[in-house]
């Protein structure tokens, strides 16, 4: 092959000289609020149809094949591979959504794929369960050809998932050294299979560009369709009614209703899912007030990225509820020094242009931000709800005290590279897991609405300097 190819997930791509085609996967997160082209019974069909057309192409899953949908809150691992099983998959990368459970939720999904799992930039001496159970790269052969395949995943995988001890080298870096000893078994094509993103995708272009030939990936959720959407699979449906009666009782039960959209449009500012989700929070706390407290917290704080789509107006399932924030965090609530809560504020901020799923939703703050500023300086007033006063008001935040602070414990833990609030945080309290205390205050406030109240100000935001 004379030239560097970049492809983002669900595409199909092929060489010109000897033709090869490589079907691509990834991702099986859902989204209520769009029009399904897809899931697994659609894809299993075209997947069979382009083997019967071309018998010697190749399937790859780009990664991501946990988490998103009810399914996996119930059926975990088990499900997904049965699925993923019923496709000849050539190899699998690992996504950063295989960890959400943790080491031990990942183990028992490798050992039961019917097929070849690679990823090059991990480091498990400190993990022995998941030794043995995937590839830094494979070989396969079409067409007399020799094809080497490279996994990698995105190196920031400890800050985004429960990675236990595992550690991620850098992305680039693995790929040439893989692609390297490829080169020298005499491969004739080398693909890296990629769960970075396209951004990083492209990085390994231009560095790694030399020693291989294509890129396919995922992560970044970048949808490249053209067509009609195939027809589902009649084999995979059924597999699917099989499962149906173990889901559809607990996805259809009405946990009660909203009076608006509760909207996940929140990449770059506040918005009421996010403010929602925060005074759910706040509220589990008011049990726990002193007798001069009207609250026991002072505040919500709550990162973006555990909004995954918006509630939409009438009756709220507990679907719906799992859907817009599937990762089962526990809310925690503890004791944070004033420093380090402007410290966990200006890390929220520091992608002017693109905040990203570390931004904070949040209840019992007001901030202003300005993104003109320079980076850990874009907090310009930070007001703090009191919590032992008759009439709550909002006073200025002081460095040197402590608040009382509930999050989910993904942040909390030092997710999305928040350490300065688990390097700090003290006198550490759980409520519950996330979803069961938002489904406790909806059927506590039922019929339920939130808006955009000012919370967060922010300025110079979301465009070029």
């Amino acid at each position: 092959m004379s030239h560097m190819n970049v492809y983002e997930q669900n595409t199909m791509i092929a060489s010109s000289a000897n033709r090869l085609t490589i079907p691509v996967h990834s991702r099986a997160h859902n989204n209520q609020n769009v029009t399904c082209i897809g899931g697994f019974a659609r894809l299993a069909t075209l997947v069979r149809q382009r083997l019967v057309e071309e018998p010697d192409s190749l399937l790859l899953n780009a990664g991501d094949s946990f988490q998103g949908t009810l399914w996996y809150n119930i059926l975990r691992w088990n499900v997904t591979q049965d699925f993923m099983n019923m496709l000849p998959h050539d190899a699998h990368v690992l996504g950063n959504h295989e960890f959400d459970n943790g080491i031990e939720g990942l183990v028992p999904y490798l050992k039961h794929l019917n097929s070849k799992v690679v990823t090059a930039n991990i480091i498990d001496d400190l993990e022995p369960t998941m030794q043995g159970l995937y590839e830094k790269s494979i070989i396969v052969t079409r067409k007399n050809r020799r094809i080497g395949i490279i996994g990698v995943l995105i190196a920031t995988t400890d800050i985004l998932a429960s990675t236990g001890r595992l550690k991620f080298t850098d992305e680039i870096e693995a790929v040439k050294e893989e692609a390297e000893k490829l080169n020298a078994q005499g491969v004739d094509i080398i693909i890296v299979l990629s769960h970075c993103g396209l951004d990083i995708d492209r990085e390994i272009a231009l560095h790694a560009g030399p020693h291989i030939d294509i890129i396919v990936g995922g992560h970044s959720h970048t949808l490249l369709f053209n067509g009609e959407a195939p027809e589902n699979t009649r084999d995979v449906l059924d597999k699917i009614e099989k499962y149906l009666p173990l889901i559809e009782d607990k996805a259809s039960e009405e946990i009660g209703s909203a009076l608006v959209e509760l909207s996940a449009d929140c990449a770059c500012s506040e918005c009421n899912l996010g403010n929602f989700m925060c005074d759910a929070f706040m509220h589990a706390t008011i049990p726990r007030a002193g007798p001069n407290q009207w609250n026991y917290a002072h505040f919500c704080v709550n990162n973006r990225g555990v909004i995954r789509a918006a509630i939409d107006s009438g009756v709220i399932t507990y679907e719906g509820i799992i859907v817009a924030s599937p990762f089962e965090n526990n809310v925690e609530v503890f004791d944070l020094k004033g420093e380090h809560i402007m410290e966990m504020l200006e890390f929220s901020v520091e992608n002017q242009q693109r905040p990203g799923a570390r931004l904070l939703q949040v209840a019992g703050l007001r901030v202003t931000f300005d993104g003109s500023r320079p980076v850990n300086s874009r907090v310009v007033d930070v007001q703090v709800r009191c919590i032992e006063c008759d009439v709550p008001r909002y006073e200025p935040l002081k460095l040197d005290q402590y608040y009382k602070v509930v999050s989910q414990s993904f942040i909390a833990n030092g997710g999305d590279g928040y350490n300065m609030i688990s390097e700090n945080r003290k006198n550490i309290e759980v409520l519950g897991v996330d979803y069961d205390v938002l489904s406790s205050y909806i059927r506590h406030q039922s019929p339920v609405f939130a808006e955009n109240e000012g919370r967060l100000t922010f300025n110079n935001f979301c465009q070029p300097l």
